[in-house]
């Protein structure tokens, strides 16, 4: 702006540059506010994944939905194993963390619980 004060360049070049840096500016404005959109989501879809296998896992906690156990215990647990009808696995994280949680809250509350880190699951279907 000095410079078109000054006389230095034309009013034509002058225009141009200044619309040129105002299309910059937008630019750059929608670019932070889609990054400040992701940075902040890069969060929430994990979230929700989690929260839906629990929400998942809770309506199908019975012998009538065998595959769909299975679909979850792949998904929830590694060292799976099935010996003498008994299932068992190691949860992932963050599934871990919401085992020992669940099963420490009903501990306290003077419940029986099965669960824990490492899972046992016991077949009574007689498959």
């Amino acid at each position: 702006m000095r410079l078109y004060g000054n006389r230095s360049i034309d009013e034509e070049t002058y225009k141009r540059k200044k619309e040129e840096l105002v299309q910059q500016k937008i630019t750059l404005k929608g670019e932070k506010h889609i990054l400040g959109q992701k940075r902040m989501s890069g969060w929430i879809e994990p979230t929700r994944n989690f929260v839906n296998t629990l929400i998942q896992a809770g309506k199908i906690a019975s012998p009538k939905f065998l595959q769909e156990t299975s679909d979850l215990v792949r998904k929830i647990g590694t060292n799976r194993l099935i010996s003498e009808k008994i299932a068992s696995w190691d949860f992932v994280p963050p599934f871990d963390f919401t085992a020992s949680f669940l099963a420490s809250r009903a501990r306290r509350r003077g419940e029986q619980t099965s669960l824990s880190v490492s899972k046992n699951l016991q077949n009574s279907g007689g498959r």
